[in-house]
């Protein structure tokens, strides 16, 4: 209390009173009473509102242990903090370990740490929601330590992170309560996944998940520990360069969280590994898979294995072949679990591929293949939105009718 009264009579014009007298607005800019978001960080309060004035912030690195707090752009421009070789606490640009916090409309760039861990934005404790934030060239775009925290992300951008040792990911959740991530868009990893979790709780909805040209990522989707995960209406595609064969990988490493389970509804997952990747590598044990309506652009199945069909029309049937632990596995091991109505097409049965664009045409004859699938513990399976480039949704108008992420058809593929 006497921290907030000092700072108003000190900086009248950095500061507006929020309804009765409750809550400030702390601005932040060259021209403001407090001209750094360090200096925000440490003199904002519970519930109050930080809005930092559009520019490029270097070096201004920050920890925010309040709740009920807000961080946001102001009017007229993004916000770009970038690292500039410093980090908060030694452990990234922004660190949070408060209680519920908002951050909106920032960009983070840069971040390095002497342990090769630097993230754009560290989640030490609290419920965290980052809404159209941006996350480039760091060693994590987002790390959530071990603890009781929880994640939200929503219509963001990572790109371009990674320490390129394969140790680091684009996005790393601990042992946290939850993980929800819609509308995002996650791309060119450098090493490491581009989005890794051991939450207990995972939602991940309406994404684009595409390593793209050049991407070394290795499994686009781990989930190393279990838990339970809900992958619903995502594009996941793994690069030619990526350095894992696996796409989506699950219990790699044991089961761990009370509850484990997996959830793959109306999903497109492309396979542009040249020597053909795994779709779906998942651990046996104490868990359950189960699948629908995922659209699978290559060969491989979602329970192991190659489409029926497919091998006369793969150049080199043993291209398909990997090395796991020194022994060699054609197209993924087999998963145990219900798989029901995940279809196998080629580029042909796509819109622009080489382009991202992986609507269905209408020569693909797929139209009303939908099937609708039960609910997952209580939550359904079936898409009420689905991904818009960049990094935004849209709702479906009705129920969908085909099979994968997208619900509208792209254009005829043209003959050269």
């Amino acid at each position: 209390m006497i921290r907030k009264l000092v700072a108003t009579l000190i900086l009248p014009l950095a500061f507006c009173a929020g309804p009765g007298g409750a809550a400030n607005i702390i601005q932040v800019g060259a021209d403001s009473g407090v001209p750094t978001i360090a200096r925000a960080a440490a003199i904002a309060g519970d519930g109050d509102t930080v809005v930092i004035a559009p520019g490029d912030y270097y070096g201004d690195v920050a920890t925010w242990t309040q709740d009920r707090l807000t961080v946001r752009a102001g009017a007229g421009g993004r916000v770009r903090v970038i690292a500039a070789g410093s980090q908060a606490d030694g452990k990234g640009i922004w660190v949070v370990a408060g209680g519920k916090v908002t951050i909106e409309d920032i960009d983070f760039r840069g971040a390095r740490a002497p342990g090769h861990d630097g993230a754009g934005l560290r989640l030490e404790k609290g419920h965290l929601l980052l809404r159209r934030c941006s996350f480039y060239d760091s060693e994590y775009g987002v790390f959530a330590a071990d603890g009781d925290a929880a994640l939200d992300i929503e219509n963001s951008e990572f790109g371009d992170n990674g320490d390129g040792s394969g140790a680091s990911h684009t996005l790393f959740a601990g042992n946290i309560r939850s993980l929800k991530v819609s509308g995002s868009y996650f791309h060119h990893g450098r090493g490491g996944s581009l989005l890794n979790s051991r939450a207990r709780d995972n939602l991940l909805a309406s994404n684009r998940f595409t390593d793209e040209v050049g991407g070394l990522s290795g499994a686009e989707l781990a989930f190393p520990a279990g838990g339970q995960v809900r992958l619903i209406g995502n594009i996941i595609e793994q690069s030619a360069t990526t350095t894992d064969p696996a796409i989506i990988a699950y219990g790699m490493e044991g089961y761990a969280a009370p509850d484990n389970a997996l959830y793959l509804a109306s999903n497109t997952i492309v396979d542009d590994r040249p020597e053909g990747g795994i779709m779906l590598q998942a651990k046996p044990g104490e868990r359950q898979v189960q699948a629908y309506n995922n659209l699978l652009v290559g060969a491989g199945r979602l329970e192991g294995g190659l489409q029926q069909g497919w091998q006369d029309r793969i150049t080199g049937f043993f291209k398909s072949m990997v090395k796991r632990d020194g022994e060699p596995v054609r197209a993924g091991p087999p998963v145990e679990g219900s798989f029901v109505n995940n279809i196998n097409v080629d580029w042909t049965s796509l819109a622009l591929p080489m382009r991202y664009d992986y609507r269905l045409t209408m020569a693909s004859g797929l139209d009303g293949k939908f099937v609708l699938p039960p609910e997952a513990n209580g939550v359904g399976l079936t898409p009420k939105s689905e991904y818009l480039h960049p990094a935004r949704t849209r709702p479906l108008s009705g129920m969908p009718t085909l099979p994968g992420a997208l619900q509208n058809y792209g254009p005829a593929r043209q003959s050269p």
